[in-house]
């Protein structure tokens, strides 16, 4: 049993005389209140629950709040408009009971008081008012007439108890009502009593609503029904639930009445029904309404698909056959279907009044086959078959305008290439450049017409071209022409071509040198000539590329000394085509001149002259022999080519000879060892070797002056430029395992821009002027 209880209690007003009474009738609530002698109205304000109305002036004694189920208490407050102080306050509060059919419900409420004598009355209103039964103090007397099972019990105890509660048993909607008591009939209305509520379910709904609508139009269906549950003054107040069903399937988040909706084609297959609930009891399901979605014809199928080329046309020749297709469409109601054809004059024939298209043989005047849909009166859709008679004919060409199959031209000429094929469709023309394997298509075009622009035609737009046409039902037809565009010789860009060479010199050493060209007609060898430092590069030829604009000049230059180093310049008729540059590119050469200068305390100044660098920045080595290894003491930076350079070096042990080894180097080699440089210190005796030239006698004293002045110049000149020492390194090398190469590049690694390094500064360096 579901109950809700809601205690309705009207409290007595007294205020200034005024008495306020209440009444409980067909769910709604009625003060009443006695005239006053000397006032022409009254202002009332209600209270709902917490929510105050305004004031509202009456000229009746009573006033009536309507569908009072609604509220939990009823205040009413009551001002006379000649009394000024004179109100009055009442407040009424109903207590409701819910149950279903069937169910027993248990009402109560208190009395305000029990008769000492006599007896109370409890009495049911509903369509009618009438006493159920009494109680006294000797006993209850039940007013029910043939029952088998009683219908009510009384359950107070002792009977004389204001707390009046009693069960009513298998409850039924006329079970439905007020019920309240008292000592007489008026009681019947009165304050204090319990409304008892009947739910049942609600009835079955019936929906209402357009079903034949236009797609992508909304519709809406109305769930139709009605609250059964009792009293009626209740069941008016009642709010149903609804549920949507949707192919028997509920619809989710749709509870209201009415169901809106869009309509589109899937609707032709849906099927709606609703059902209404009222406190968790839920109605029978409603009968099933179809939606009808209204629609014309929007495409039309052919059944098979004809077979359409790109440019959708079914390609037929004249004697061979159409069909058979279907021609289907969706329409609601069906459309009315018709074949019919149009001739090559435009004029429209009737095939079939029908859906089905039989085979039918096909004529050159058909162009066109359609099937038409008829939808009501003004709609009208139609699909046709496009037929094409196909023919294609020879390729003619055009250049700039004039009709030809050669061309020749200038360079730097505009030219326009023409292509036309006729052909029912029209073809798809391609022009293609070259021939055999090494073709290039150029552009392509479905149309009867390709035209191609060259804005400045260059000596390599020179080939063989080729316009070919084809359609899907005849072979491919094609033209060979040819365009000769005429330009000077020169360099190819196209190909990678060689400005700089490096080479050695020698009597046997040439450089093989390749200029890339293009040029049309072929250059003659006659018309080449060279331009360089020393002889003419010879054995001069021209080899053909493989088109006819790319040729290639190749030349043998020989490298007698260092003067066949520099530019070589490629003319053609006195017009220059290219400049080739060859630059040395070898070891160097080894120094010349060694001089070994003795110095106090056991050191030694060596000295000499720079000599070619191959081309190359070199650096020198000095190698001192230790055991059997060799160990690097310096290395110098190239002062310059012809300039001398020296190293120091000490303190070496007196008495004992020495053996260094100088060499020049590059990043390609290094150069050979200069002869052995033997060294034995005597003491503070100042000494002189040369290994250039020896001097075994010194019997003439002019030639020992002379040269003694010139070594005077050079060292002194030299020595204001070198004159910075450093520390000597510990790298031991061999020599003849030690890669040249790497040699530098180790060597060269250190501070580049010293100008040498030197080994071991003596504690007191002697001057020129002390030697």
């Amino acid at each position: 049993m579901i109950s809700l209880c809601i205690v309705v209690l009207g409290l007595p007003g007294l205020v200034q005389g005024l008495e306020i009474s209440s009444k409980f009738m067909s769910g709604d609530v009625i003060f009443i209140w006695a005239p006053s002698p000397n006032s022409s109205g009254f202002d009332v304000l209600i209270t709902l629950d917490t929510v105050s109305r305004s004031w509202t002036r009456v000229n009746d004694t009573q006033y009536t709040v309507r569908s009072a189920l609604l509220y939990k208490a009823i205040n009413i407050r009551l001002r006379s408009l000649t009394l000024e102080q004179e109100e009055s306050e009442r407040t009424f509060r109903v207590s409701q009971v819910k149950t279903q059919i069937g169910d027993n419900a248990n009402i109560t409420w208190i009395a305000p008081y029990f008769p000492s004598s006599g007896q109370y009355n409890v009495y049911h209103t509903y369509q009618v008012n009438r006493s159920i039964f009494t109680i006294s103090s000797s006993g209850e007397h039940y007013n029910e007439i043939d029952r088998q099972t009683p219908k009510y019990q009384y359950l107070t105890r002792p009977l004389e108890s204001t707390n009046i509660a009693f069960m009513i048993r298998n409850t039924t909607l006329e079970d439905s009502g007020y019920y309240a008591g008292g000592v007489s009939s008026e009681a019947a209305w009165m304050e204090g009593g319990v409304v008892l509520i009947v739910l049942n379910k609600p009835s079955k709904p019936n929906i209402k609503g357009d079903t034949d609508k236009m797609i992508d139009m909304y519709t809406a269906l109305t769930c139709f029904n009605n609250p059964t549950s009792a009293p009626a003054y209740y069941s008016k107040l009642v709010l149903l639930s609804y549920i949507w069903f949707v192919n028997n399937t509920k619809m989710d988040g749709e509870t209201d009445q009415t169901l809106r909706f869009k309509v589109t084609r899937g609707h032709k297959y849906n099927r709606y029904s609703c059902a209404a609930t009222e406190d968790e009891l839920q109605s029978d399901r409603s009968n099933t309404v179809k939606i009808n979605p209204l629609y014309g014809p929007e495409k039309l199928i052919l059944t098979p698909q004809p077979t359409l080329n790109k440019f959708n046309t079914l390609t037929i020749k004249e004697g061979e056959t159409i069909g058979p297709y279907q021609c289907k469409v969706d329409c609601n109601p069906p459309c009315q279907t018709t074949w019919k054809y149009i001739d090559s004059t435009g004029s429209i024939h009737v095939l079939l009044n029908d859906g089905m298209l039989v085979q039918q043989r096909v004529k050159r005047n058909v162009s066109l086959i359609i099937c038409e849909a008829t939808w009501g009166i003004d709609t009208v859709i139609n699909k046709s078959i496009t037929l094409d008679v196909q023919y294609l004919g020879k390729p003619i060409i055009f250049m700039n305008d004039i009709m030809t199959f050669n061309w020749e031209e200038k360079e730097h000429t505009p030219l326009q290439i023409s292509c036309y094929v006729d052909g029912n469709p029209p073809p798809t023309i391609r022009l293609i450049r070259g021939q055999g394997t090494s073709k290039t298509e150029l552009e392509g075009k479905e149309d009867k017409w390709l035209n191609y622009t060259i804005e400045s035609s260059q000596c390599n737009d020179s080939d063989n071209y080729i316009c070919a046409g084809s359609s899907s039902a005849f072979n491919r037809t094609m033209k060979v022409f040819k365009v000769n565009v005429f330009c000077k010789p020169r360099i190819d860009d196209s190909v990678y071509f060689k400005p700089i060479y490096g080479s050695k010199t020698g009597s046997n050493i040439t450089v093989k040198v390749t200029v890339p060209l293009v040029g049309n007609p072929a250059p003659q060898t006659s018309n080449f000539t060279w331009v360089s430092p020393k002889s003419e590069p010879v054995n001069t030829i021209i080899l053909q590329g493989d088109v006819i604009y790319k040729h290639c000049i190749e030349s043998t230059v020989e490298m007698y000394d260092r003067n066949h180093f520099g530019n070589y310049t490629l003319m053609y008729n006195r017009e220059t085509v290219a400049t080739i540059t060859i630059i040395p590119e070898d070891k160097p050469c080894p120094p010349v001149n060694v001089t070994v200068y003795y110095m106090t305390n056991g050191y030694i100044n060596v000295t000499w002259f720079s000599e070619f660098d191959g081309g190359l920045e070199q650096l020198f080595i000095l190698s001192l022999k230790v055991g059997e290894n060799w160990r690097i003491v310096a290395n110098i930076t190239d002062p310059g080519e012809g300039k001398v350079a020296h190293a120091e070096f000490g303190p070496l042990t007196p008495g004992e000879e020495h053996l260094f080894h100088l060499q020049s180097c590059n990043s390609i080699n290094c150069s050979s060892f200069v002869d052995d440089i033997r060294v034995t210190v005597k003491g503070d005796k100042f000494a002189k070797t040369s290994l250039t030239i020896v001097f075994i006698t010194f019997s003439s004293v002019i030639g020992l002056v002379l040269v003694m002045v010139g070594i005077f110049l050079c060292f002194k000149i030299t020595r204001g430029s070198f004159r910075q020492t450093g520390k000597a390194g510990d790298k031991n090398i061999d020599t003849k395992s030690y890669g040249m190469t790497q040699h530098y590049d180790d060597l060269h690694g250190t501070d580049r821009d010293v100008a040498y390094t030197a080994l071991g500064q003596s504690e007191k360096e002697a001057t020129y002027e002390d030697m």
